[in-house]
C-alpha cells in the first residue's frame, strides 16, 4: 500500500510513496495452523487465521499465500512470520 507523503508540523514522512526502482517487500504474512494430532491436547495458545487438515494441506495453503504475493511481479522479497 502506497500513500501520499504525510506532512505535519512536527514530522514529515516522504517515504510513504513509491520510489521508482526501490524494492517492494511483504514483511509479514502467514498464520496457518495445523489440526493437532489425535493424541495431543489442543492448547490455549493454538491459533491461526486458517487451519490446515494435514501436512499436505499446509503446504498447499502456504503455496497459495506465497503465490499471491509473488505472482504480480512487484514484490522482490517476503517474510513468512507466523509458522
Amino acid at each position: 500500500m502506497f500513500l501520499k507523503p504525510l506532512h505535519h508540523s512536527l514530522y514529515s514522512d516522504p517515504g510513504s510513496t513509491l520510489t521508482p526502482g526501490a524494492p517492494v517487500l511483504c514483511t509479514e504474512f502467514g498464520g496457518i495452523s495445523v489440526v493437532p494430532a489425535e493424541n495431543t491436547v489442543k492448547g490455549e495458545k493454538d491459533w491461526g487465521y486458517t487451519t490446515a487438515s494435514d501436512p499436505d494441506d499446509l503446504l498447499k495453503r502456504i503455496e497459495a499465500l506465497v503465490m499471491g504475493i509473488v505472482d504480480g511481479g512487484l514484490c522482490c522479497g517476503f517474510v513468512y512470520t507466523q509458522l
